[in-house]
């Protein structure tokens, strides 16, 4: 994938550049680099039309690694330049980074003065990377990025449930609170790529708001807690909002079974359905009758994990492309992301409509995600417009 690095680079630059193999090109200054992947190809322009009676060098650094004087090749092989006189380079690694510069003598063996060089920078594509968590106190929970790339070009990005956070860097630290049953996942970039790891779920803290849900994914278990240390003479009831599912009175169990709740009397839920979501709330009397307080409460909120969407694509005009997002759960609860090669989009909702002209080549993938799952379609690239070659070169930055 190519794209521009150039602040204000418009959205049709970036499409040329996609063009070619999965690179990531400059604004054509000497200073940046123009990124590509390894074992790809890519090729470097000669911006200079070339005359059959002109002579051709190009140096990688300060070696000649490819020379045509008078018709004839001395140095390298003549499939290394193009009909253009453009150097092609094939099955990349990274000992073919560097400035390459070309040369032309005309034939009266005056240099035609100086041509554009390029520097090319070849990375490996990112691996997918995992995120472990550690409790580090007992307000906070730490999500480590492990990734096999760690230079400069590597970047960390976290997302929370569907929100993209500010942090960056290979750890990230949260109050626990703050990510009560939230998929966080880690992304990693060059680039080139980018790669996206499996959500985990911090476990360090269990929430106390007696407001918001404590969401759970049906099929899954769920521990409701008990927040009062039990005596052995106290009953103990359950009531799922109005209803009483567990009643221990004098040690005896009167409805329910001994195994639904744990040593401390918190309520044990499996094979959660969504009929199971609701208030959960404990009432516990001494061996006096007496009710020892108003315990704290859970209202449990059990959502279908979303499954893997697709992607149809309309022509809706000459100019626009519209992308709908088919997914199988339409709640309140889901949301829907989009994302065009490596940029997230602002639009959200189950309908993207882009100029054909801006997304050119581009993959365009559309995220579902709800409090506790997410899912990504396969990308689908527009074919609504295509640039003509003449077009491309126009739009190529000198």
């Amino acid at each position: 994938m190519t794209t521009v690095k150039k602040k204000m680079a418009s959205a049709a630059t970036i499409a040329v550049f996609l063009l070619c193999c999965f690179i990531t090109a400059s604004t054509g200054s000497q200073d940046d680099c123009v990124y590509a992947a390894t074992g790809s190809s890519f090729t470097v322009p000669l911006r200079y039309k070339l005359k059959e009676s002109d002579n051709l060098r190009w140096f990688k650094d300060t070696r000649i690694i490819f020379y045509r004087r008078q018709k004839q090749v001395t140095t390298g092989k003549n499939d290394d330049v193009d009909s253009t006189g453009s150097l092609k380079l094939t099955q990349l690694t990274k000992d073919k980074s560097g400035r390459y510069i070309p040369e032309v003598i005309n034939e009266d063996g005056l240099n035609v003065g100086d041509l554009q060089s390029v520097r090319l920078c070849v990375l490996d594509r990112v691996q997918k990377p995992s995120v472990t968590m550690t409790c580090t106190d007992s307000d906070s929970v730490s999500f480590t990025c492990n990734a096999g790339q760690k230079d400069n070009t590597v970047r960390f990005e976290w997302t929370s449930a569907e929100t993209q956070l500010e942090e960056t860097g290979e750890i990230l630290i949260k109050r626990a609170v703050d990510v009560v049953n939230t998929p966080v996942v880690c992304r990693v970039s060059n680039p080139i790529s980018f790669a996206i790891s499996d959500p985990v779920i911090q476990n360090c803290f269990t929430p106390s708001s007696q407001d918001d849900c404590v969401y759970a994914a049906t099929g899954s278990s769920l521990t409701v807690p008990l927040r009062y240390e039990l005596k052995e003479s106290d009953n103990l009831k359950w009531f799922k909002d109005t209803r009483i599912i567990f009643n221990r009175r004098q040690k005896q169990v009167i409805m329910g079974k001994n195994d639904d709740v744990d040593s401390t009397g918190s309520l044990k839920l499996t094979q959660l359905t969504k009929d199971k979501s609701g208030r959960y709330r404990p009432v516990v009397t001494n061996e006096d009758g007496i009710n020892v307080g108003d315990l704290q409460s859970v209202r449990l909120c059990v959502l279908d994990r979303v499954q893997k969407p697709s992607v149809t694509m309309t022509c809706t005009d000459s100019d626009s492309v519209s992308f709908t997002c088919n997914a199988g759960q339409k709640d309140n609860t889901v949301r829907f992301e989009w994302t065009s090669a490596e940029t997230q989009l602002e639009e959200t909702g189950e309908i993207l409509i882009k100029r054909a002209v801006d997304v050119v080549n581009t993959p365009v993938v559309c995220r579902v995600s709800n409090p506790i799952s997410f899912a990504i379609s396969d990308p689908v690239i527009q074919n609504c417009f295509t640039p003509k070659e003449e077009e491309l070169r126009l739009q190529i930055p000198q």
